[in-house]
């Protein structure tokens, strides 16, 4: 089995985010993280995530960055073809869901 990583996730274990409720999120997520590594399971994550982690949480991305090297980590393309499919679901959920190409 293999999961693909969103950046709320990595915020989650790297700020140590608890919900108003008391919720460790973060403990979620390093426990989904310690079963991936006890399962020896591949973890995907996207240019976009790593845009998303530099911008969101800038100084925790600097200091864990490298767990992205790691061989289990495997980084996804998007195809043109992926660019345009979330642009017409963007359209059909009347842009409550959104898409954003950020650009260096």
């Amino acid at each position: 089995m293999a999961f693909y990583v969103d950046s709320c996730i990595y915020i989650n274990l790297w700020q140590k985010e608890v919900a108003v409720s008391g919720k460790k999120f973060w403990q979620i997520s390093e426990n989904f993280f310690k079963m991936c590594d006890f399962n020896n399971q591949i973890i995907f994550y996207s240019g976009f995530v790593l845009k998303e982690l530099q911008w969101v949480a800038p100084g925790a991305f600097a200091e864990e960055e490298a767990v992205f090297a790691d061989s289990r980590f495997k980084k996804v393309i998007a195809l043109v073809e992926d660019y345009e499919a979330a642009r017409k679901l963007e359209a059909l959920s009347n842009f409550s869901i959104s898409f954003l190409i950020v650009c260096t």
